[in-house]
């Protein structure tokens, strides 16, 4: 399997486009369509960049005589219920955090009340 097939293939499984990972790459989406027809490849720096942002090894993507992996996922794949997990403990901490500072706020406050009375009794 050569490099264009695997890179078919990769943006297909991922359903990425070439003009967003034209994107990804800072080249022109034309570069990405000439590596799919097999009419160039990439520079080892570009072939460096697509085998993290498809998370595949460098050899795998580079070398002709190997295959890809049946499973691969792009790097920006998001497992939604973990985000989901992760944006309910940052509400839970919001709120606990708003509840003691607004604790803080109420006792400091009185103190600062009491301390400007205590001011005021002394006539500085």
């Amino acid at each position: 399997m050569d490099f264009s097939e695997k890179l078919e293939i990769l943006l297909t499984r991922n359903g990425m486009t070439q003009t967003k990972l034209s994107k990804e790459l800072g080249i022109s989406q034309a570069a990405i369509a000439k590596w799919i027809k097999g009419l160039s490849r990439p520079s080892p720096d570009k072939l460096l960049q697509i085998a993290k942002i498809f998370n595949v090894s460098i050899e795998v993507i580079s070398k002709d005589n190997l295959s890809l992996p049946q499973e691969t996922k792009n790097y920006n794949h998001f497992d939604n219920a973990k985000i989901e997990d992760d944006f309910k403990r940052l509400l839970s901490l919001r709120n606990e955090i708003t509840e003691t500072f607004n604790e803080f706020s109420e006792m400091f406050d009185k103190r600062l009340s009491n301390i400007e009375k205590i001011l005021k009794d002394k006539k500085f």
